[in-house]
């Protein structure tokens, strides 16, 4: 069995950033054990590669299939996802999640919302009521329930995360496919439960050029699927296929055209 606590699954187009994002997760993951598990198309940083909690898979697929297939190779207890253009902050703040799992207050079938802030502001931590899946307008739909919790930075169970199939790639952005992930987990009957503490800062990187696939697949793919998707009841969807990440292509058109 391995000794490793979380396994953080990065999908990068913006490798250079990922030494400070490992060193991040050193301060946040204290005093427990992770390995990063990053996916790209491109080359990481030789020092990052040489670290030995580090793995690397080359992928040219878009983002949700890259977390997909990173989680087959993950060894730790417990999962997440992290973005290249963020910084695990609050040293500890990681920790006192996992040691939430490893003491029981929180169960294998359950999860944490991993609170987070926007950019280098500190005091914008969002409200309580912001990770509610009713208070935003787009997810107020007959398939999600009223008291349903949202957790677009989430910690899981990795074993729990592959019973129940993890992220569905048919959503192409990381962002819809984790409110379903989070909404499949309640209709199992867990829990989503906020972390004590924010855990990361986000410098979403969404009106730079690079971004313009990830923006063209929310406009084009993933919004109306998700509508068309929970407009209509889904108290029966709570398993998927582990394996639907194969069926996503290995090569995302959006960003890499037909070359």
């Amino acid at each position: 069995m391995s000794d490793i606590d979380l396994s953080v699954i990065v999908p990068s187009i913006r490798v250079a950033n990922l030494p400070a994002l490992h060193a991040s997760l050193e301060a946040s993951c204290a005093p427990h054990s992770f390995e990063m598990v990053v996916v790209s198309p491109y080359e990481i940083p030789a020092e990052l590669l040489s670290k030995p909690n580090v793995k690397y898979l080359n992928d040219f697929g878009c983002p949700s299939r890259c977390v997909q297939r990173g989680s087959t190779i993950a060894e730790g207890h417990l999962v997440m996802w992290m973005s290249d253009d963020a910084e695990s902050s609050k040293a500890g703040s990681l920790g006192e999640c996992i040691s939430l799992f490893q003491n029981g207050t929180i169960t294998e079938k359950d999860a944490i919302c991993l609170r987070y802030v926007e950019g280098d502001n500190d005091e914008s931590v969002f409200p309580d009521e912001y990770w509610s899946a009713h208070t935003h307008p787009d997810q107020r739909l007959t398939g999600i329930p009223s008291h349903y919790k949202i957790a677009p930075l989430g910690l899981y169970s990795l074993s729990f995360f592959r019973s129940i199939g993890g992220l569905d790639c048919q959503w192409e952005h990381i962002n819809y496919n984790l409110h379903d992930l989070a909404f499949r987990l309640q209709r199992n009957g867990g829990n989503i439960y906020l972390s004590p503490s924010y855990c990361a800062k986000f410098y979403w990187s969404w009106i730079t050029s690079d971004s313009g696939p990830v923006q063209e697949a929310w406009r084009c793919n993933d919004k109306d699927l998700f509508a068309q998707v929970y407009s209509q009841d889904q108290s029966s969807r709570i398993k998927i296929n582990y394996e639907n990440w194969k069926q996503s292509p290995e090569k995302w058109k959006r960003r890499f055209g037909n070359e």
